[in-house]
Order: C-alpha cells, then structure tokens, then sequence
C-alpha cells in the first residue's frame, strides 16, 4: 500500500491523501531512476529537476527558459558611467588607466569600440587620441584619429608647449629670439625686460610695505 505523506486541503477541510508517488509526479521526478524529468540527467535539490533547470526555474519561472546572450552594445553601455562631459568606463583597467572589454573571446580597449559602435570603423594606421586627457573616457566626441607619431607628440610632457610658434605676447620663437634653460624649456628674449620690470615693481613695492 503506497506510503501517505500528507493531505490536500480545500475550502478549510482535509482533501484525498497524497502518497510519495503522487508527490513526484507532481514534481516531475522519476522515482525509479530519480531523473530530471526533462533531460533525464540526475535530479538534485527541489521539484526533481537537475541544477541547470531548477536555476532556469528559479531566475527566469520557467525550467526550460534558455537566455538570450546579451549584445555588445547591450554589455558595453553597461559599464560606462555618463557624466556631463567624460563617459567613464566602470569596468577593467589596464595599468596605463585604459578600459577594456572581451569582444569575440579578444580583449579589446573599451575607447576603440565605442568609438567603432557610434563612429564607424578606424583607419588601421591611426591611434585614438583622448582630447580630454581622461584616459578612462570612452565618449566618441573626445577621441581623435591621429597617426601615432602625432598622438605621442601630443602625450610627451611640454608637447604643447613647444608646438607653439609665438610667445603669449605675440613674439616668434625664432633662433634670435628664443632662449632655452638647462630644462629644455623656452623664453622670449623680446619679453624678457618686461619681465624684469614686473619684478623690480615687486620688490620695490614689498620693501615699501615693510617700511
């Protein structure tokens, strides 16, 4: 006689009996074999399914629910945090401070594919150079495609310094006129006694407030 674990309750009043065969049918569980009932691989845990479909059960409400993989644009934009001027890549970092993102089992730099994903594809011969200097920035609007030869002329310190060809007053910085200190960096003779005389004005001024 099949072994009575429990009851069905209706209404507030004792139902039919409900033995350990009923039980597994309800679940889905092969007794005999103790099989998930839909790929006939061991049942483990609750409802007599195997791991994989009890978790499908359990995330998505339904045992044979398979996910859709997520698009790279799906994954991408998930990790970028949106500011008023940079977009900042929330997710991995090189050492150098520049993200990166698994694409087709390669590992690529997060800039390059954003800017793949909203521009169009980048000339092979070319660097993307981060105009905003905030290396972690995957906002198309602030890369450039320059050749490599310019982006590291632009990232060595004093680039931009010493691509000028005048001097703030205007001055060229020709061979005459251009001095260069033990540091490598540049001065302009024709500015030079205007300078001078800002300093003298401020010592002059010191030594009278002193008095």
């Amino acid at each position: 006689m099949p072994e009575t674990v429990g009851r069905i309750w209706e209404n507030g009043f004792p139902g039919p009996a409900v033995t350990v065969s009923g039980v597994a049918d309800w679940m889905g569980v092969d007794m005999a074999k103790g099989n998930c009932s839909i790929c006939g691989k061991p049942a483990t845990g609750a409802r007599g399914w195997c791991k994989a479909h009890y978790h499908r059960w359990a995330k998505y409400g339904s045992p044979t629910h398979v996910p859709t993989p997520p698009t790279l644009e799906e994954r991408f934009w998930g990790r970028v945090k949106k500011t008023e001027s940079c977009w900042l890549w929330t997710a991995h970092l090189t050492a150098a401070g520049y993200g990166q993102i698994s694409v087709d089992g390669n590992v690529r730099l997060a800039h390059r594919v954003a800017y793949q994903l909203l521009k169009g594809e980048i000339p092979g011969d070319l660097c993307l150079d981060h105009l905003c200097r905030v290396r972690s920035c995957v906002n198309p609007d602030h890369l450039e495609p320059v050749t490599l030869r310019e982006n590291t002329r632009r990232g060595f310190p004093g680039a931009p310094q010493k691509a000028r060809t005048h001097c703030p007053r205007g001055h060229e910085y020709d061979a005459d006129n251009t001095r260069v200190n033990r540091r490598g960096q540049r001065s302009c003779k024709a500015c030079e006694p205007i300078h001078a005389a800002k300093y003298r004005e401020k010592i002059r001024q010191r030594r009278s407030s002193s008095n």
